[in-house]
């Protein structure tokens, strides 16, 4: 199995920086993965998670979790942190 959730950031309507992969930013993922990925996409599974998600989710949290499939599926990368914005930690 793969999983991807990380901690409330997933499903969120708004975009946020992810910082639970810092250190793949820029890199690709791999065929193996990119490959589930858009197999998830077209596949009969996204149907059957998009049901389940809409029984703990808002709408808005399943369709910006379906984006942001589509977008990966779409470019299968792990994006690179911007330097202001994606700082894993509070400034005080």
């Amino acid at each position: 199995h793969l999983w991807g959730i990380d901690n409330a950031l997933t499903f969120l309507p708004s975009p946020r920086q992810r910082t639970a992969l810092l250190e793949l930013g820029g890199s690709d993922l791999s065929p193996e993965d990119a490959d589930l990925v858009g197999r998830l996409r077209r596949g009969r599974l996204r149907a059957t998670l998009r049901a389940a998600l809409r029984q703990l989710l808002s709408a808005a949290e399943v369709a910006a979790f379906e984006g942001r499939l589509d977008e990966l599926a779409d470019d299968p990368w792990y994006p690179r942190l911007d330097g202001w914005d994606g700082r894993p930690f509070e400034w005080w």
